[in-house]
């Protein structure tokens, strides 16, 4: 810990890489972030985020909102039990939206922009080759909603 400290005072008002602070530190990334997460919950320690807008990744990240609050409509509409996840792993791959329908799981992955040629993370489909896979945009929503 008293190694993190000093590494962060050194780079105070700079962008930092938990990696980076790890090596320095002999700790692993997660522990630096655990680490900087009790500092800022003492107050010795604060994180300040960038701010900007970048309007393009917020379409996209509305665009995944509304899919799946229609879809939790749709299914519900229908009577159609799931249980519904998203699925992240360690290096950040992911999938935007699960459903387990006893044992029957579809994974969806959305897009805003249907020109953009998407994909559902090749780790998910290596840890479940039988989910059935679709990538959803505004053009083909409808086939998963009505």
């Amino acid at each position: 810990m008293e190694k993190l400290v000093q590494a962060l005072a050194f780079q105070t008002a700079q962008l930092i890489s938990y990696n980076e602070l790890g090596q320095l530190c002999g700790l692993n990334a997660e522990t630096v972030e655990k680490y900087i997460n009790l500092l800022e919950k003492a107050f010795i320690a604060f994180r300040l985020p960038s701010f900007g807008r970048n309007l393009r990744n917020d379409t996209g990240q509305l665009w995944e909102n509304w899919f799946i609050s229609e879809r939790m409509k749709f299914l519900n509409n229908c009577q159609q039990h799931v249980s519904r996840f998203f699925w992240r792993t360690l290096a950040q791959q992911e999938v935007d939206y699960i459903e387990d329908a006893n044992g029957t799981i579809t994974a969806f992955e959305c897009k805003w922009n249907p020109k953009v040629k998407g994909a559902v993370s090749r780790a998910f489909s290596n840890a479940y080759p039988t989910a059935v896979t679709h990538i959803v945009n505004p053009e083909n929503a409808g086939e998963f909603l009505l």
